[in-house]
């Protein structure tokens, strides 16, 4: 005897795809729902609105240095880690590996700030667009499985209700 399984739905994850070319830097980006990338995007957002929201403090010298977070890195950060999956950047003949760190070398070796300003709004822009696909994609997908009719048991505790 042979155990059939019937109606499994596979896991369709959201995804969103980009091709980048832009000054010599060829790059595929993309982003899907994994469980990481979720994580990082909240933490991202929450972030992202504090610094919004600037206060008297953040303003002040000894809480403005090299570590601090501006909204710009945060976004080099999720681009570098989360969505640059691949792309032509090497040093010596080796492929770099798509990170913040190599970002931060890629774009510090643009001899003008005019190419690096360009090359950086450009990421910053078809990061925005992905983002906002993404969380249309992601609340179309929640409310397409809100909607599924679900099928009634068809056990029951065997307790008849009572017609008035």
């Amino acid at each position: 005897m042979v155990f059939q399984i019937k109606d499994i739905q596979t896991y369709n994850p959201v995804v969103v795809k980009r091709k980048f070319e832009k000054l010599g830097l060829v790059a595929e980006l993309e982003i899907s729902d994994t469980a990481s990338f979720n994580s990082a995007l909240e933490k991202f957002q929450t972030q992202f609105v504090k610094n919004a929201n600037p206060t008297e403090d953040d303003f002040l010298a000894e809480n403005n240095h090299e570590k601090s977070l501006t909204n710009e890195k945060l976004m080099m950060i999720l681009l570098g880690e989360y969505m640059i999956k691949s792309w032509n950047a090497d040093k010596d003949g080796v492929q770099l590996e798509p990170n913040y760190q190599n970002l931060k070398l890629v774009t510090a070796n643009y001899k003008s700030d005019e190419d690096l300003l360009e090359i950086m709004a450009d990421l910053f822009g078809i990061a925005q667009e992905m983002l906002q696909e993404f969380r249309e994609k992601s609340t179309a997908k929640t409310a397409a499985a809100a909607a599924t009719k679900k099928k009634p048991l068809r056990s029951s505790p065997g307790i008849k209700k009572a017609v008035k």
